[in-house]
């Protein structure tokens, strides 16, 4: 096909766009086809980009302040459940018999000690949020991991079927996997 080399000066004629359809297999053919200039796309009036660069700053500023609340009341619920943990141990040392802690005690306690620690974890994810616009999986892994060791501890063997044990090894096990994956990937 000749036309679809330049022409000697470079330049090609406005409007004309050369395209190579190919209808059978080796024989290659040419067609000129006129293209039409569509309307140039109008430009964004600057109120509306006003309008935008507002609405961006009250959905920034709006999720700081809820991101800011939110560490507040986490701080302040991790303070309290650690007092109330403080008051528990406290409370179970010096009650007579004036002995060490019973096994039930001890699981209440490690319980509530879980429990802080989801917090803590929360409380840096939500902090790392806030300072990097990013959510660490590893965080987030971790809470998981905490919290079905929680349940592990407290979990009466006797009372639960077969199955559900193998269900809660295969999500501790998946769980694990994942915190693994995220940490050995290269960053």
């Amino acid at each position: 096909c000749a036309e679809t080399s330049k022409p000697a000066g470079g330049k090609r004629k406005p409007g004309k766009v050369l395209v190579r359809l190919r209808l059978r297999p080796r024989i290659p053919t040419c067609k000129v086809i006129h293209v039409t200039m569509q309307t140039p796309i109008p430009e964004v009036p600057p109120k509306v980009e006003r309008a935008d660069h507002f609405m961006q700053r009250m959905l920034h500023w709006f999720e700081s302040v809820v991101m800011r609340l939110l560490v507040g009341m986490m701080m302040l619920t991790i303070g309290i459940a650690t007092l109330e943990l403080l008051w528990m141990l406290a409370e179970d040392l010096l009650a007579p018999p004036f002995d060490l802690l019973s096994m039930n005690e001890m699981l209440d306690l490690f319980s509530f000690f879980l429990i802080i620690l989801i917090g803590l974890e929360l409380l840096d994810t939500v902090k790392s949020y806030l300072t990097e616009h990013t959510i660490r999986v590893e965080a987030v892994f971790m809470v998981a991991m905490i919290a079905i060791t929680r349940k592990v501890i407290l979990l009466e063997y006797k009372d639960v079927a077969p199955m559900t044990l193998v269900g809660i090894a295969a999500l501790v096990i998946a769980l694990a996997a994942g915190y693994w994956l995220t940490r050995a990937r290269p960053r």
